[in-house]
């Protein structure tokens, strides 16, 4: 599954340090994916209570949930785990990398 470039920016947006310019909380990225990724989770609900009401209409909000489906499908069945990309990058453990390490990591799974 590949990500084109609106796609990134979102991400990059969403899991921004709040503080610190050109961070991104990829611990927070993981963590969230990991729980939408449950058997239990449903993605659409996921998303609904989300602690951020997303701005988007019908047709945007349906395609989160296929994607957030196809990363389902991609990261169980070829058992993908996502934080050690991360941590190939964050040296000090700080849960942070830069927006280019993010992107560099998400290009890579």
């Amino acid at each position: 599954m590949r990500l084109n470039e609106s796609e990134i920016l979102e991400l990059l947006k969403k899991y921004a340090h709040p503080t610190q310019v050109g961070l991104v909380r990829y611990s927070e990225f993981a963590d969230n994916l990991d729980f939408v990724f449950t058997d239990l989770a449903d993605s659409k609900q996921s998303v609904e209570e989300a602690k951020s009401t997303p701005l988007m209409n019908e047709v945007d909000f349906a395609r989160l949930v296929e994607v957030m489906k196809g990363f389902n499908h991609e990261i169980v069945s070829k058992r993908i785990l996502l934080k050690p990309g991360f941590h190939d990058f964050d040296r000090a453990k700080s849960q942070h990398v830069t927006s280019h390490q993010f992107v560099r990591v998400l290009k890579t799974l």
